[in-house]
């Protein structure tokens, strides 16, 4: 297994981030608890993360996922 190359600061910091978009989802549409859509990206995490760059990249516009709340 290989460590990150984010500290645990900065993991928190962007799961922080991650939250708060799903929270203003939330906001907006208070009753819905599922979302349509989704995107898929290949990315080689053998650099350092300011090098990482997608591969590939695949639309999942018809799946659908929920959340618990």
């Amino acid at each position: 297994m290989r460590s990150s190359d984010l500290s645990e600061p900065e993991v928190r910091v962007k799961l922080r981030d991650v939250y708060g978009l799903i929270r203003s989802a939330m906001e907006e549409e208070p009753k819905a608890l599922t979302a349509k859509g989704a995107e898929i990206w290949l990315v080689p995490t053998y650099k350092p993360l300011s090098k990482w760059q997608p591969i590939a990249r695949r639309r999942l516009d018809d799946i659908e996922w929920s959340w618990e709340s």
